[in-house]
């Protein structure tokens, strides 16, 4: 595709190729530099970013943090492409080849929506099994197994198997007396189905595991099978649950899309490969409930597009996110939020700051789901105080940003206002001069030596001078051709056009350029009678008049501005403080009153250490 794309560009003059998505950064930053490459070669070339490397060192920063390991049980330290810089400059970039169009920007009619996070309790068979891949991982860390044998991805598979339901390992993990998801799920679905039965409202639910298999033997665990005897034994008839993967062609997968529009199909299980992107089932759609999360952040986006989605007769729709507590979910939830808050960021292009941090309402979902998962308090409370930081430190950016503008106008404008009023001086002047040389009833021009009294002779020479200078080696430039009521006549190109202009040139001032119309020698004439008009008339000196105030009262709104302190420091600060005191607590896995009670002893170790040290010195 690369060589097709540069292809169409090289014989294009770069031009011809577009790209269009709803998800162009579906997964990780870096590809926005493969859009980039594929789209703006030469400004990558012109900006000196050859490779990728560059790319990252020149807009990205790489940070050590503290994160749940893959068996949600420890923290540990990670180095990650975390944070981005020089963003107006990556903006300005990406911008030259990307329209991006949000949700919000584009106000579509969209049903509100409300999202469920709904916490799982673990069941025993699963906390045991937890701890069997906690000694696995060891193992493999420790290169005390075959990676033939087990390895993390292999570990990976199992633990997101586990925590959708333990029978994907073992069909005898099970008690029937375990509230799992499925069962939570189930729960919820039958009361949906049951309040919406006048209404015949339908629901989607979302599992990668446990889908159907046509060669699956009987005894092999199923999640759709499982949802499916589950709901028929509630009492949902057997012929309102389908699943996506028994329409295996075209035609059959447009009958059941059509079932479920009208509301004969009440609920439709799928993946998100065969039940995402492209999926138009909206019209009756109440619910979508994930059982599981995916990895790539757009592939939940699209999920939910299901059902947000105009033409959706619901004002109002319900996401649930079903998550079990201690286990992989908690995993799943941080590497979807670790993507999606820069993904989001830089799409939205909310912050004109040089640097970028989580600060997306969307990584608020993301933050309380992976807490929630965990089932420890202080990630809770450390999740929400992380987006009060981020918050702050937007706002934070956002000053000092504001701060050097203000210090940038404070020492330019009054250079401005001084050519402001230049050129309001030369304006008024050009109108005097115009208002005693200028009728539009006594017509008189002068081009090339010659004197023009008649519009339609005048047009023709002009159009004359205008073409040979278009094919003149100096278009590049301008030229002097006439003048009319004491101002100059000058030919110019445009950068937007083939064809030169004709701007007219007073007392230091150059004034609007005016396009030829080379269909009509005297439109072109009316066009320049009309711009020396609307100079008489003062079109000119009231431009000047208020771009002079408004610059002025922008100087003293800079000045008034400049050195102010940053309101809210000290509540960034203090937050940041307990933000440490939360991150501490966490990795030295202890609550807040023994991490202040073990502090407490360090420091009184640390003050008998030296009153010791004075007795040592004394004696």
């Amino acid at each position: 595709m690369y060589l097709k794309v540069r292809h169409i560009q090289e014989h294009h003059q770069g031009n011809n190729v577009v790209f269009a998505t709803g998800t162009p950064i579906s997964n990780s930053m870096a590809e926005m530099y493969t859009l980039m490459r594929y789209l703006e070669p030469d400004v990558l070339d012109e900006a000196g970013i050859h490779h990728f490397d560059k790319w990252a060192s020149t807009f990205g920063i790489i940070e050590e943090s503290v994160e749940l390991n893959v068996e949600a049980s420890k923290y540990r330290k990670k180095t990650r492409f975390s944070q981005f810089t020089n963003v107006p400059e990556l903006m300005s970039l990406f911008s030259s080849v990307a329209d991006v169009q949000t949700k919000e920007m584009l106000n579509l009619p969209v049903p509100e929506h409300t999202t469920h996070i709904v916490a799982c309790q673990i069941t025993e068979a699963q906390r045991v099994y937890m701890n069997t891949l906690i000694q696995r991982a060891e193992d493999i860390r420790g290169g005390h197994v075959e990676m033939a044998v087990d390895n993390m991805l292999k570990l990976c598979n199992d633990a997101s198997k586990l925590a959708l339901d333990p029978r994907l390992i073992n069909p005898f993990l099970f008690d029937s007396n375990d509230s799992t998801k499925l069962v939570t799920c189930v729960d919820n679905v039958f009361q949906i189905w049951q309040d919406t039965s006048a209404e015949k409202s339908t629901q989607l639910i979302f599992s990668d595991l446990g889908t159907p298999q046509s060669n699956a033997s009987q005894d092999k665990f199923s999640v759709y099978q499982a949802i499916k005897d589950d709901l028929i034994e509630r009492g949902i008839p057997s012929d309102d649950i389908r699943f996506i993967h028994e329409a295996n062609n075209d035609k059959k997968k447009e009958r059941l899309f059509q079932d479920v529009r009208v509301g004969k199909v009440r609920v439709l299980l799928g993946s998100t490969q065969k039940l995402g992107t492209g999926t138009n089932i909206q019209d009756k759609l109440l619910a979508v409930h994930h059982l599981d999360v995916p990895w790539r952040p757009s592939d939940l986006e699209q999920r939910n597009g299901r059902v947000i989605r105009q033409g959706n007769e619901n004002p109002h729709v319900h996401v649930y996110n079903y998550v079990t507590e201690g286990t992989f979910d908690a995993y799943r939830w941080q590497v979807v939020e670790n993507k999606l808050k820069y993904i989001t960021q830089v799409m939205t292009s909310k912050s004109p700051a040089r640097s970028m941090e989580d600060v997306d309402e969307a990584v608020i979902d993301a933050s309380e789901v992976k807490a929630i998962a965990t089932g420890n308090p202080l990630l809770k409370e450390r999740a929400m105080l992380e987006n009060d930081v981020n918050r702050l430190k937007l706002l934070s950016q956002n000053y000092g940003t504001e701060q050097r503008e203000w210090e940038k106008k404070v020492s330019t404008l009054p250079e401005k206002i001084v050519d402001i009023q230049e050129e309001l001086k030369a304006c008024i002047s050009d109108q005097t001069l115009i208002s005693q040389r200028f009728s539009r009833e006594d017509f008189i021009i002068t081009l090339k030596d010659h004197t023009f009294n008649n519009r339609e002779e005048a047009g023709v020479n002009l159009l004359k001078e205008a073409r040979e200078y278009a094919k003149s080696s100096t278009s590049s430039g301008t030229k002097t051709i006439g003048e009319i009521a004491g101002l100059g006549i000058q030919l110019c190109v445009s950068t937007r056009q083939l064809e030169p202009l004709v701007q007219l040139i007073g007392d230091d001032v150059a004034y609007k350029a005016i396009d030829l119309n080379f269909d009509s020698p005297t439109g072109s004439i009316a066009r320049i009678v009309n711009e020396v008009a609307s100079i008489q008339e003062g079109r000119y000196t009231k431009q000047r008049e208020n771009q002079l105030t408004e610059v002025q009262a922008e100087l003293v709104s800079a000045q008034e501005n400049l050195g102010k302190p940053f309101e809210r420091a000290d509540e960034l600060h203090e937050k940041n403080h307990q933000l440490d005191r939360l991150t501490k607590a966490i990795s030295l896995d202890m609550s807040l009153s023994d991490l202040e009670k073990l502090e407490k002893e360090v420091a009184e170790a640390q003050e008998q250490d030296e009153l010791n040290q004075e007795v040592v010195q004394e004696l």
